[in-house]
């Protein structure tokens, strides 16, 4: 696993855009580069679900992008059991040789925030999506440009021979908040 001088030399090449050498509090969780990881921001776009009836049907993205309203602000009010998409405001380039991995904030986690795994595969490229669900039995307001997930580095045997680019992800070079493809 990386430390944090290997994080910040990783980042000097263009890994993590734009990085932060150290941890701030502005906004409640802080942000920036820890001693076993980096704590990503939250942008300032999310997609808010739209109650509705019917079944979701994964085989029609269509569908799937019509469920949510796009919201740019400085804040929001997550009432409880809403489930939004967000973007990391860092755009990520992980390199052949590294594999991240994305994990939840105690802070946020001991505010009923349910955060899943979420990896950052080698050649990857792009704005991390996060699915944010708060089980808090009251509100929560969240800020954009606060602290939102932390993503652990992980370093592969070596180069691997077939990275997310070579395979065509789908999620390739995405910026800011996008559905399910």
């Amino acid at each position: 696993m990386l430390n944090d001088r290997e994080i910040a030399h990783r980042a000097a090449q263009g890994m993590i855009t734009p990085f932060c050498d150290h941890k701030r509090r502005e906004l409640g969780p802080s942000y920036g580069l820890g001693s076993a990881g980096y704590d990503c921001r939250l942008g300032d776009t999310l997609w808010i679900a739209r109650p509705g009836a019917g079944i979701v049907d994964v085989a029609d993205p269509r569908m799937i992008e019509e469920m949510f309203d796009p919201i740019q602000a400085s804040s929001w009010v997550l009432m409880p059991g809403m489930f939004v998409l967000g973007a990391t405001l860092e755009y990520f380039a992980i390199p052949r040789d590294l594999v991240g991995l994305c994990i939840g904030k105690s802070t946020l986690r001991r505010l009923g925030h349910v955060a899943d795994m979420t990896p950052l595969e080698p050649g990857w490229h792009g704005n991390l999506v996060l699915e944010l669900n708060f089980t808090l039995p009251r509100p929560v307001r969240i800020h954009a440009g606060m602290g939102i997930c932390q993503v652990m580095f992980d370093e592969l045997a070596g180069h691997c021979v077939r990275d997310y680019g070579d395979l065509k992800g789908k999620y390739q070079g995405q910026t800011g908040v996008v559905g399910a493809r």
